[in-house]
């Protein structure tokens, strides 16, 4: 079995977290697909600790309890419990809308609002035709056509100084 992650992801939070966010985006999109678990508006998918470590030998099951938890604290998943038996306590887990925006490559120090909430960050489908500026503490996104020579040229800049 193939295991892979964003580079960009494992360097902000850790390989093992950058694996398990990458496998728990896998399982939500084949969800979606199919139009299978679909609870609050979000496509989830379901699975206890034992089972992701069968899946990552190399990660015990307090690794994975502890990059699941610490992906939770940084707000890139959602944890509930949608198990039809009171009994069963298998966590289900979904992708928050900043993680959907990090992995479809949104430059992360992009989607970081000054007041930390990530509720207003917009997904985009393509990074390279965004202009984003910052007003009152959201983000609004405009296409390439709306935008100026200047300001293109002020963007490009950006970009550069933050490597």
């Amino acid at each position: 079995m193939t295991h892979s992650f964003d580079v960009d992801i494992a360097t902000k939070y850790g390989i093992e977290c950058a694996v398990l966010l990458n496998q728990i985006n896998y399982w939500c999109l084949k969800n979606e697909a199919n139009n299978k678990h679909l609870h609050n508006g979000r496509y989830w998918v379901y699975n206890t600790k034992k089972a992701f470590a069968r899946l990552f030998p190399y990660m015990s099951e307090r690794t994975i309890d502890y990059n699941l938890t610490k992906l939770k604290k940084e707000n890139l998943i959602l944890t509930d419990n949608f198990n039809r038996s009171k009994m069963d306590r298998t966590t289900w887990y979904a992708l928050t809308d900043f993680a959907k925006c990090i992995l479809q490559n949104c430059k992360m120090g992009n989607t970081n609002l000054q007041n930390g909430n990530y509720k207003n960050v917009k997904c985009i489908d393509n990074i390279n035709n965004i202009n984003i500026s910052n007003t009152n503490q959201t983000q609004i996104y405009t296409t390439n056509k709306e935008r100026t020579k200047q300001e293109r040229k002020s963007e490009s800049s950006f970009y550069s100084d933050e490597r």
